[in-house]
């Protein structure tokens, strides 16, 4: 009796741990399918938000949509005025509680290849000037993305300094 409860104790306790391989290796495969849906969501934030820096308050007048739309338009430097498609444009709330901060303008470019366009046109000239202002135009980035930016700095500048080119 004795042995018989002992192999059913042994073979339970293998039963045991086969499941629990099992299950470890399930969670292991949940925990790469999140960090890929994660990175996937992220390259989707990326990919449509749109930074404008140096415009003044105000100068926007009433419906910052019109204007920003315009302001692309400009830099773009193209005679369709109906481009570009403009999703949602917004200031950003000061982080630093300045009145005196310029705050940027968020725009939400609809279709990826007019966004490109303007972002490729904006970095071929020297200087963006709109009003008598110079601007500048940059992808604003997800949290997570200068994060990871931030984490790689002490190498990238230790390829800087040996003068690797790196992408």
């Amino acid at each position: 009796m004795l042995i018989g409860l002992a192999n059913d104790l042994e073979h339970t306790l293998v039963s045991c741990t086969e499941d629990q391989k099992v299950l470890w290796c399930k969670i292991a495969n949940l925990e790469d399918q999140q960090i890929d849906l994660q990175m996937k969501q992220e390259d989707l934030k990326n990919r449509s938000r749109r930074n404008i820096y140096g415009i003044p308050r105000g100068m926007e007048s009433a419906d910052i949509m019109t204007f920003s739309t315009g302001l692309l338009h400009t830099i773009r430097g193209d005679s369709d005025a109906s481009s570009p498609m403009l999703d949602r444009v917004h200031r950003v709330a000061s982080a630093l509680g300045r009145p005196d901060f310029t705050l940027d303008i968020l725009s939400w470019v609809h279709f990826f290849t007019e966004k490109a366009t303007i972002l490729q046109t904006s970095w071929k000239k020297a200087d963006l000037v709109f009003r008598g202002l110079t601007i500048q135009l940059f992808q604003d980035l997800a949290p997570t993305t200068f994060q990871r930016h931030r984490d790689l700095r002490p190498i990238t500048n230790k390829l800087q300094e040996l003068n690797i080119c790196y992408q």
